[in-house]
Parts: structure tokens; C-alpha cells; sequence
């Protein structure tokens, strides 16, 4: 695809964002994550909060970002597994190494690969930052491998620099990025890049000068690969690049609108309650001042000026009477009342804290909540968000790992598999689906008492269900490691083998029966 094109399709994408997203955007970064705005010009280090009256957002929106990261990419665990797909049987055996293993037992050992790189990288602090974009609208990760530290590197894209572009499937098919970097790192980022003359002079000139750039990242929907270009501007293209079927950009979001490719988060929901608390955390500061000061009312004559009057410890007020009756200066009495300012203020505190995960469970200092409670609680939680995690484990969690396995695959590191689901499919090992997997498994385990709690014979119960099969289904689900499964030919050697050592032990006994007949004959 020519430069040209690639310009016009970022211009049409920039004024969709421009036109109607950016202004919602603004606002939500406005009231929330101040300090992570970049929309408009700004100042390194310049203060960004001062507009802020009430941090409940602001509060809540980095425990929705840690909520989120913990459930879904949980620090320090695995929080997938690759196991065979559905064209593969787990115990097919394969040659690695000269040695003849398992399938399951292979994807183990690249799983434990994989997660070693991802741990030794910069993703939990990256994937925590793109979170909080996340609770606004689209969180956008990029995933490299560096030949020179030979690890993983994460970066976080700010939502202020990056356009997307839908595809036919609502998919995102297209990310555009528009920034300014020093001339001298054009280079070390692109070492092939062909600049033109004037703008090499200039780098070598003023390598610190900022000079702007257009990173676009498109989909080919019929090759099914990535195609990235930099350009400087619409004619002037500087670096090429396929990535083939597994793209560096890794964006993830909360909901989508049908029709729509950025994503709408949770704080867009609460935006009106995360607004007015704003302004009634303002008022409250006013009404703190007034309760304090007090509000007086002050009679104008000749002796008592009350535009130059300051009421202070110590200081003497000149009036023109001390009468009781008829004071100079007097405080104006009010009938307001906080008590409905303060219900409404709380109630909209709650609005915000539940749509981001905030206080969920309420005060862990209340003795009245047990272990059973939290737990239901925490449960529901995770059921009423259940679409927008789910939706989180493909785009994000998957997203990662089919970038990470791609580019370890390309390095040599690890085998070449096919992450399709069919050779080779992903299961998602974080406390959300591992809380399906084991309402999966319990539902096996309530019809196994319910039907001992009404009586069915043992015997005709092991008719209906493959009591063997039993303890395999539930390290299944609960992800347990392949090297702890024995396979059905390791488990067929055990019966045969426990046949054996039976029919022996009959022989014994029987040759032990024999003895003690013609011993008794004997005697």
C-alpha cells in the first residue's frame, strides 16, 4: 500500500477520533487520571490536579486498573496454559530431543518458557499503566523482543497517541500513531530507515529536535498479515516492515458499541456522578469556610467601611454602635441543612466505587461480615462483570501471549507451534476462569451426592459416571501441571501390571493351599 494512502486512511481515522471522541475523552481524564492526560500541549511536570475537589476517581480508577490487572494477568502467576486443540490427542507422543514425550508435556515446558520471559520483562508495570487508559476507553500495549538483552520489552501507549481503525469484524484492523521523537533515536529504533538529506542534516545538526513521525500498523484481511510503515509525512515514507499473522500492537477494551472500535470504559458510565461529586466536593469546601468565617451582614456609614474590614483574632473592628439592638456588623443566619448534601454525597461515592471494583466488599472493619459473605460478594462481582472480563481474556491475555509466543518462536527459543486452537489452543488459568472450572467441577461432585443422598446403590451410580475418569477431570480444571497426569498408557501399564501382581498372589495362595492339603495328609 502506498504512503499516500496510508495518509489519507490515518486522516480519516484521526477526524473519527477527533470528532467525536476526543472531547468525551478529555473530560474522563479530566476528572479521573489528570496526571495521564496528554490530549492538548503540555508541560513535563507541570501540576495537572488543581481543578480536583474530590478524589473518589481518581482513587478508585488505579484500584479498577490493579482489579483488573490481578484478575485477569495476575502478577508473578500463570495466567494460561497452552494445551493441545481439539484436532490433538494430549497423549500423543512426540520426539523432543531424542526423547519421545507426551504433547501436554511439551506445551507444559513452553508454557513455563513462555512465562519465564514474560516475568523477567517490564510487562505488570506496563500492563498496569494501559489499565488505566483501559477504565477510560482503550488500553494499548506494544510487545518487542531485544536481541541485545534478549528479554521482552512492553511499552504503554498513551490513548492521546494512537487512532484506531475498525475492520469488518469490529476487530481493530488498523492502529496509526502520531508522535514526536529526537531525531537521534529514529535510528536506533528503525537502524534501516532512508531519511532524506535535509533530514539527516538536520539530526545530525540538533539530535535532541523532536521531529514527528507516523507509525501505521494495517491488517491485509486477505493475506492475513501486518504491514507496518513510518513515514514523515504523506509522501515521504522511511521504513517498511511485515510482521506477519501476530501484530506488536496489543489493544484491549472494556465494552464496545456495535459499529464502534474504541472501547467505552466503566468511568465513562459514572462520568455524571464523578462530575457533580467534583462540584460538591467544592461546595463542601465553601461551606467549611462559611461555618467557620461565618457570613455577616454590615451597615455602610461614615465610621464603618466594610470593603477594607477582616475579621481576625485580635484585631479591633471600628463601628458605628455597640448597640444590641441595632448592631453595625451582624452574622446572617441560614436554615441549611448538610444532612441530604452528605446522603447524596455518599450515594454517589458508592455509583463510582462499584462501577470501578472500588470498596466492593464495603469496610473491612465491620465485625458483622463473615467469610461466607465476602466471598458471595466477591463472587457476584466477578458475575456481573463477567462479559468485559471475558472479553479481556482474548484481547489482552490472549493478545500477549500469541505475541509472545510468536516472537519466541522466530528467535528460536522455542518450538514452532500454532497457536489456531485447533494444533494448539490456549486455557486461561486467571481467577475467573478458574472460578468456571471449578463451578464445573463442583456441579459433578453436588450430582454425585445427590445421588448418594437418595439412595442409589454405589454400584449403579458407577454405571452413569466414569468414577475413574474422576481425579483426571478435576486436575483438568483445576489446571494442574501434565507431569503430575499420568496418561492412559502409564495408567493401562498400572492395571496390568496390578493384574499381574493379583493372579501372582493367587498362585501363591493356591500353591499355599496345596502345601497345607498334603501337609495334613502327610501328617
Amino acid at each position: 500500500m502506498d504512503s499516500t494512502t496510508i495518509w489519507r486512511r490515518f486522516k480519516h481515522a484521526q477526524g473519527v477520533r477527533d470528532s467525536g471522541w476526543w472531547t468525551h475523552f478529555y473530560e474522563c481524564y479530566h476528572y479521573s487520571i489528570p496526571q495521564r492526560e496528554t490530549l492538548f500541549d503540555y508541560q513535563k511536570g507541570q501540576k495537572k490536579n488543581t481543578h480536583l475537589y474530590d478524589a473518589t476517581a481518581t482513587e478508585g480508577v488505579h484500584i479498577f486498573a490493579n482489579r483488573v490487572q490481578q484478575n485477569v494477568v495476575p502478577t508473578g502467576r500463570h495466567w494460561c496454559s497452552l494445551t493441545a486443540g481439539v484436532d490433538i490427542d494430549p497423549e500423543t507422543e512426540v520426539e523432543v530431543e531424542g526423547e519421545s514425550q507426551p504433547v501436554d508435556a511439551v506445551l507444559d515446558d513452553i508454557t513455563e518458557t513462555v512465562f519465564s520471559y514474560i516475568h523477567r520483562s517490564n510487562f505488570d508495570m506496563r500492563a498496569n499503566e494501559a489499565c488505566l487508559d483501559l477504565a477510560i476507553s482503550t488500553g494499548v500495549l506494544t510487545c518487542d523482543y531485544n536481541p541485545g538483552t534478549q528479554s521482552l520489552e512492553f511499552d504503554a501507549i498513551p490513548l492521546a497517541d494512537v487512532f484506531l481503525e475498525g475492520g469488518a469484524s469490529g476487530q481493530v484492523e488498523g492502529i496509526y500513531r502520531q508522535h514526536k521523537i529526537a531525531g537521534k533515536d529514529v535510528l536506533i529504533n528503525w537502524p534501516d530507515a532512508e531519511l532524506p538529506n535535509q533530514v539527516q542534516q538536520k539530526i545530525d545538526a540538533q539530535p535532541l529536535e523532536k521531529i514527528e513521525i507516523l507509525e501505521s500498523m494495517l491488517k491485509d484481511p486477505v493475506e492475513n498479515n501486518w504491514h507496518m510503515t513510518i513515514q514523515l509525512d504523506e509522501k515521504t515514507p522511511i521504513y517498511e516492515e511485515d510482521y506477519g499473522e501476530v501484530s506488536p500492537w496489543i489493544p484491549f477494551r472494556w465494552s464496545v458499541v456495535s459499529g464502534e472500535v474504541y472501547g467505552r470504559g466503566p468511568l465513562m458510565t459514572v462520568l455524571p456522578d464523578i462530575k457533580t461529586l467534583n462540584v460538591m466536593g467544592e461546595y463542601s469546601l465553601k461551606a467549611a469556610a462559611i461555618s467557620t468565617l461565618g457570613v455577616w451582614t454590615a451597615t455602610t456609614d461614615g465610621a464603618f467601611n466594610p470593603y477594607t474590614f477582616k475579621i481576625a483574632p485580635g484585631i479591633a473592628i471600628p463601628v458605628a454602635s455597640n448597640d444590641s439592638r441595632n448592631p453595625t456588623l451582624a452574622p446572617l443566619q441560614t436554615n441549611a441543612s448538610a444532612n441530604f448534601a452528605e446522603y447524596e454525597y455518599e450515594r454517589r461515592q458508592k455509583n463510582v466505587n462499584r462501577a470501578l471494583f472500588a470498596h466492593p466488599i464495603g469496610s473491612m472493619d465491620d465485625p458483622t461480615k463473615t467469610a461466607t459473605e465476602i466471598s458471595i460478594r466477591r463472587q457476584m462481582d466477578l458475575e456481573e462483570a463477567g462479559a468485559a472480563f471475558g472479553r479481556l481474556q482474548v484481547e489482552l491475555a490472549g493478545g500477549v501471549i500469541r505475541r509472545v509466543v510468536h516472537l519466541l518462536k522466530r528467535e528460536g527459543i522455542i518450538p514452532d507451534i500454532t497457536l489456531d486452537g485447533r494444533q494448539v489452543d490456549i486455557k486461561y488459568l486467571n481467577p475467573i476462569a478458574q472460578q468456571a472450572d471449578i463451578d464445573s467441577a463442583n456441579l459433578v461432585l453436588r450430582a454425585m451426592q445427590m445421588a448418594a443422598g437418595s439412595g442409589v446403590p454405589p454400584e449403579l451410580a458407577g454405571q452413569d459416571v466414569k468414577i475413574e475418569d474422576l481425579p483426571s477431570f478435576y486436575l483438568d480444571k483445576l489446571g494442574a501441571p501434565a507431569e503430575l497426569k499420568r496418561t492412559r498408557r502409564e495408567k493401562a501399564d498400572m492395571q496390568q501390571q496390578a493384574q499381574q501382581m493379583a493372579q501372582a498372589q493367587q498362585a501363591l495362595d493356591a500353591g499355599q493351599q496345596v502345601a497345607d492339603i498334603a501337609g495334613k495328609v502327610d501328617g
